[in-house]
């Protein structure tokens, strides 16, 4: 994901399990795989998803799992997602709004 696709979807830095999760995911997955358009390129939208969900024949079963989380995000929490698997932020750097009674 490019520096500049995340500051302009807002630098958004939201915390919470399903994004740490998918983002230690994402972390792993080849970004040139069936996922490019997402990892690489920041397409993040509800049809890049089909698009690659429709490449069922080279999704890797990581990718499978990846796309089962990041699918039900809201285009800012996929934005954080990939911003926190590309370290342009810190979990540290946020709390995880479900701590907080």
């Amino acid at each position: 994901m490019c520096w500049d696709c995340w500051t302009q979807e807002g630098s958004p830095k939201l915390n919470t399990p399903e994004i740490v999760q998918a983002a230690a995911m994402a972390a792993e997955l080849n970004e040139f795989g069936a996922l490019h358009i997402i990892l690489a390129d920041f397409n993040i939208d509800d049809d890049d998803i089909a698009f690659c969900r429709s490449l069922a024949d080279e999704l890797t079963e990581g990718d499978a799992r990846f796309l089962d989380l990041f699918e039900p995000m809201s285009i800012e929490e996929r934005a954080s997602c990939l911003g926190l698997a590309d370290g342009y932020w810190e979990v540290r750097d946020v709390p995880d709004p479900s701590n907080n009674r």
